[in-house]
């Protein structure tokens, strides 16, 4: 494995399962903007969830929009996902 995609894994890692603060800035720049295509997305699936996770330069962001078309962002989307992925007996990937 490439060392970039090595720290790439670990940012991921660090914020996804350790907790690691996310980085709204980045949300801001990367995420935001696709926030209709991603509702269109979600719609169009008839999916029930969706989410998105970046990486760039070290930081993390992500986004979890629900059937509703509600918005969770970084740290609020991490721990909707956690209380969504336990129930499938995922507890130890969160």
């Amino acid at each position: 494995m490439s060392s970039n995609k090595i720290i790439i894994r670990r940012n991921l890692e660090n914020a996804l399962i350790h907790n690691r603060e996310m980085v709204l800035s980045l949300y801001e720049h990367e995420l935001k903007e696709l926030i209709s295509e991603l509702k269109d997305s979600l719609n169009k699936d008839n999916d029930e969830y969706l989410f998105a996770v970046t990486e760039n330069n070290n930081d993390v962001a992500m986004i979890l929009i629900d059937k509703q078309e509600k918005i969770y962002i970084n740290e609020d989307a991490r721990n909707k996902l956690k209380t969504l992925w336990r129930p499938c007996g995922s507890e130890r990937v969160l």
